[in-house]
């Protein structure tokens, strides 16, 4: 990033934030750092680049988006190349080969309903890893693919009112707690997982489920640890230090309330953080900052 903000200071001293300072730093990278090269090259096609230098320029980063795993938005970019010069072999064989990347085939695929992401992400890296050290081949999508073998659903409570919408033969994994009088314990979500293969993480589920008849088989799948789930602190920009005494991430209802007030009344002086809705880098900062965490 220091090369790269070294390249634009440069830039600023010259009218318009010159793209000859940029140029040579996209071939530097392009061999080095892929991901880096991608975004040289978002900024320098935003510039007045020369035609000659612009289409190399969209070459380049297309291919340094498949590179650094940004499989989708190199398809996109590969596309954008056959739409523009239709009769160019190079660009017809670049986009096929990205096809063929995406469309290859697994053994599962972890779907991740929309819009709960950040709620499964981490259990479905941690049951790709599990599942991959068995041998099997895995890839996360929050679409569903058509060339897998197995499909497992997360958060396939959103579907209770389209359960059409899942493969019939796909397996739901189930990581809600379901009891009488739960939210989750929905009769349309009932109705999906009447007859699917079930997996669980609680032993307590299972046996609610096997109670009201539910599920064509029912897997016990505990979450487990993966090395894919620990924190990288020499990631953050900053030193981390370990600045917050109590750490609860989670929606804060009245019983969590009740803890945070008796924390606050009886250790006024330490640092407690109660934070909702943190995912990704951010929830990881403050769990590195951490000195307790309250599950």
């Amino acid at each position: 990033m220091e090369l790269m903000r070294w390249a634009i200071e440069l830039g600023e001293s010259v009218h318009g934030n010159t793209y000859e300072e940029l140029m040579p730093l996209l071939d530097y990278y392009y061999d080095r750092d892929h991901l880096k090269a991608y975004c040289i090259a978002n900024l320098l096609l935003n510039m007045d680049v020369l035609d000659e230098h612009r289409e190399r320029i969209e070459l380049r980063r297309c291919i340094a988006a498949y590179y650094a795993g940004l499989y989708k938005v190199a398809r996109k970019h590969a596309n954008e190349l056959v739409l523009k010069h239709p009769d160019v072999d190079l660009y017809k064989n670049n986009l096929k080969l990205m096809e063929a990347y995406l469309n290859k085939e697994y053994d599962y695929c972890l779907f991740i309903c929309p819009k709960t992401y950040g709620s499964f992400i981490d259990v479905a890296r941690a049951l790709k890893w599990r599942l991959e050290q068995e041998g099997n081949t895995v890839i996360i999508s929050e679409t569903i693919l058509e060339n897998v073998k197995n499909t497992v659903v997360f958060g396939a409570h959103t579907y209770a009112y389209n359960p059409n919408l899942l493969p019939k033969d796909a397996i739901i994994y189930n990581l809600e707690q379901l009891y009488e009088g739960s939210p989750y314990a929905h009769p349309l979500y009932l109705i999906l997982l009447k007859d699917r293969v079930i997996w669980d993480y609680s032993k307590q589920n299972i046996e609610w489920l096997k109670q009201k008849g539910v599920g064509k088989e029912i897997k016990h799948v505990k979450m487990n640890y993966a090395p894919t789930l620990e924190i990288k602190k020499d990631a953050f920009e900053d030193d981390i230090t370990e600045d917050i005494d109590i750490l609860f991430i989670g929606a804060l209802n009245p019983r969590r309330q009740a803890i945070f007030d008796h924390l606050k009344a009886i250790a006024p002086n330490l640092n407690i953080v109660f934070k909702n809705n943190a995912w990704g880098i951010v929830r990881n900062e403050l769990i590195a900052r951490a000195k307790i965490i309250l599950n």
